[in-house]
């Protein structure tokens, strides 16, 4: 039996219980002038996710001369924003990319990897376009593909959908469409209304392979569809061909391809440095 947008988006209520942790640190970081000590009480309410975030700041990534025991200190040495990404990173990954993957036509790693780089690089395009993100467009670039997710975990039959866009070289949301009558970006979307997140981020994951439907934040959403590109990229399929950087979206951005293949580059690295992250 076919499952509905509505039915998929509440499956995920089902899922672990961090993604009502993820929920609340979302809320907490949303306010452009949110309390450290807000985001530090949510954090250590969840015990995985507070080893994680002192497992990360203790690694030889960043040698500090002792070792930190407390989120209070992680988040001195760290930064306040650093730990709202650490966070909402673990909770996504736990959340949406641990799940059964078995009969999912992407590979769990690599699908996680590319939402790992899209952070990275909506991250890095914001501040080089001069976006006041506040933090957002990392969120976005993680959070873009969390259909695509719970497609792969839910939809036995999504490998069918996959193997037609493949064969037909048709884009994977219109065979998504055709099939199901909605596509990931709409299910993603309907996830995070569901989760009342703001209506700049559900607009960035619902129009991320369409940035010119976007009316609230333009920039945001086109800095998700080449951020989405740039992962691609960076951890391609054999099956897909590279997604390019849209001249549309640049020019939103007043970027050039010169920001983007240095942007790739410094993602690239990013990604090796960041096996702590990935391997969750």
């Amino acid at each position: 039996m076919r499952m509905t947008l509505d039915e998929l988006a509440g499956s995920v209520d089902q899922l672990a219980p961090e993604t009502r942790v993820l929920q609340r640190v979302l809320e907490v970081t949303g306010d452009q002038d949110f309390r450290v000590e807000d985001l530090v009480t949510v954090v250590q309410l969840d015990a995985g996710l507070t080893g994680h975030v002192l497992r990360f700041c203790n690694s030889a990534l960043f040698s500090l001369p002792r070792v930190i025991e407390s989120l209070a200190e992680a988040t001195m040495y760290l930064g306040s924003r650093q730990v709202a990404n650490l966070a909402v990173t673990f909770c996504t990954s736990r959340s949406f990319f641990s799940g059964d993957f078995e009969t999912s036509p992407f590979d769990r790693q690599a699908l996680w990897s590319r939402s790992i780089a899209s952070a990275f690089a909506s991250d890095l395009l914001a501040n080089q376009a001069s976006l006041s993100s506040n933090g957002t467009a990392y969120t976005a670039g993680l959070l873009h593909d969390v259909g695509l997710s719970i497609f792969c975990q839910q939809l036995g039959s999504y490998r069918d959908i996959v193997r037609r866009a493949d064969d037909c070289f048709e884009a994977l949301p219109d065979c998504e469409r055709e099939v199901l009558g909605f596509d990931h970006c709409e299910l993603g979307a309907e996830i995070a209304r569901r989760w009342r997140f703001s209506e700049r981020l559900i607009e960035s994951i619902q129009c991320h392979h369409d940035h010119a439907d976007a009316v609230l934040d333009r920039g945001l959403t086109a800095t998700v569809r080449l951020a989405d590109s740039m992962a691609w990229q960076i951890v391609p399929d054999p099956r897909f061909r590279p997604v390019d950087c849209e001249e549309s979206a640049l020019r939103v951005l007043h970027l050039s391809l010169e920001h983007v293949d240095q942007s790739k580059e410094f993602v690239g690295s990013q990604m090796q440095i960041a096996g702590e992250l990935l391997s969750i």
